[in-house]
């Protein structure tokens, strides 16, 4: 496998919505939005994403990709990052995932994923905190940010609604970058 991770063309924005409804359907309980929340959302709203996401000012989508699977592939991980909009929060970015599809799990990619957003959020000088939150049942991603750098500030319960109707906890990690 050689990996790339990359922004999304915006011509590719079919591809950004067919990921992320496999990715609803498939892990129901890795995201705070429900397929059936997003599966009847207008295509205005995923090109307008990814437009957005091209910016990379406030908010960052990338993707991983298997090259040997050739142009046309569909990607196999995605994370985003988001700036928080308020004037007294706005060196705060939020990291949610990353996501990797279930059979490219074990690959690396997570890791690959994590590394390349902390590098291109390096690059904004504004940027003073990371935050991300992390399911208390996921110890390998929370390992991976840890290794990074980020620390457990906190566990919020019963955060998360399950598909089944149980409660998850989550920790809440955060990293200083300077």
């Amino acid at each position: 496998m050689v990996l790339e991770a990359r922004t999304m063309r915006s011509a590719e924005w079919q591809k950004y919505r067919d990921f992320r409804l496999k990715a609803l359907r498939e892990n129901p309980d890795r995201f705070d939005k429900l397929y059936e929340e997003e599966k009847d959302l207008p295509d205005k709203f995923w090109k307008e994403t990814i437009a957005e996401a091209d910016k990379m000012e406030r908010f960052w989508l990338f993707f991983a990709w298997d090259t040997d699977l050739g142009p046309e592939s569909m990607p196999i991980g995605m994370i985003s990052a988001l700036k928080s909009p308020n004037a007294k929060t706005s060196h705060i970015v939020t990291i949610s995932g990353p996501f990797v599809s279930v059979k490219e799990g074990g690959r690396g990619v997570e890791r690959k994923m994590i590394s390349y957003m902390l590098s291109k959020l390096s690059n904004d000088n504004t940027i003073k905190k990371l935050r991300c939150f992390i399911k208390i049942d996921d110890p390998e991603k929370l390992a991976l940010y840890q290794q990074e750098g980020f620390k457990i500030i906190g566990e919020m319960e019963q955060e998360f609604k399950l598909k089944s109707g149980g409660y998850m906890n989550e920790y809440i990690l955060e990293k200083i970058v300077s």
